[in-house]
């Protein structure tokens, strides 16, 4: 079966012509690789191997988020048989605290420390592995222009406020499978503060700031 005449995607046999882009209504912005990264992936120079050889520990060293999941232990634990990875329920992002307990910052909580210490700190964890400490300081600036490390990394410089709570309800109504085109540039938000009984518990995503607990993000 061909590519996708207007994205280009490649599909498999029998694939709807809606899947990818559906017919050009849905554009997804093209996002070049830095050439430090695109060079770890694809050169066979020394760095290059240990880094592709490592690549899961690094991708969970520098991860934003983690894997949320209700694991079946009793088929991951290796007793009987292979291992397997069983979930149980629903499968969502783990996103922890955004401040460090008493163990030291996470991988997540390096990116609102300073450099010096996350460079400290992610060398510590790769010197286990006996990994290159080259490798750690060329992806930490590579990620100096990843927008989403940005934003973190501005989060450190606000100051206290006390907790929020944030509610955005969907419309159960609304036909949920169809890809609408926004026709405004605003977003309508309901911020919650205080004891409220009255707060909505079919919102779809609940965000608490400034927690030490795990939050997690997920469809209600």
């Amino acid at each position: 079966m061909p590519n996708c005449i207007y994205c280009g995607a490649v599909k498999f046999e029998y694939e709807a012509p809606t899947f990818c882009c559906n017919n050009e209504k849905v554009k997804l912005v093209h996002v070049e690789v830095p050439d430090k990264l695109y060079e770890l992936f694809t050169s066979k120079s020394e760095e290059a191997v240990a880094f592709q050889k490592n690549i899961r520990l690094f991708n969970c060293i520098f991860s934003f988020t983690s894997l949320g999941v209700k694991l079946d232990k009793e088929l991951a634990s290796s007793r009987q048989g292979v291992y397997t990875f069983r979930a149980q329920g629903m499968v969502y992002h783990d996103l922890p605290g955004l401040l460090p307990d008493e163990k030291g910052p996470n991988p997540f909580q390096l990116y609102f420390i300073e450099t010096e210490n996350k460079v400290k700190k992610q060398n510590e964890d790769t010197r286990k592995f006996k990994m290159c400490k080259a490798i750690v300081q060329k992806l930490l600036r590579v990620l100096e222009a990843n927008p989403y490390a940005k934003i973190f990394r501005r989060l450190k410089d606000y100051p206290s406020v006390k907790d929020i709570q944030l509610h955005i309800s969907k419309d159960v109504k609304l036909e949920q499978h169809v890809y609408n085109s926004p026709t405004a540039d605003q977003v309508a938000t309901i911020w919650v503060e205080g004891n409220n009984g009255n707060i909505p518990f079919e919102g779809d995503i609940i965000v608490h700031s400034h927690s030490r607990n795990k939050t997690l993000l997920q469809m209600l």
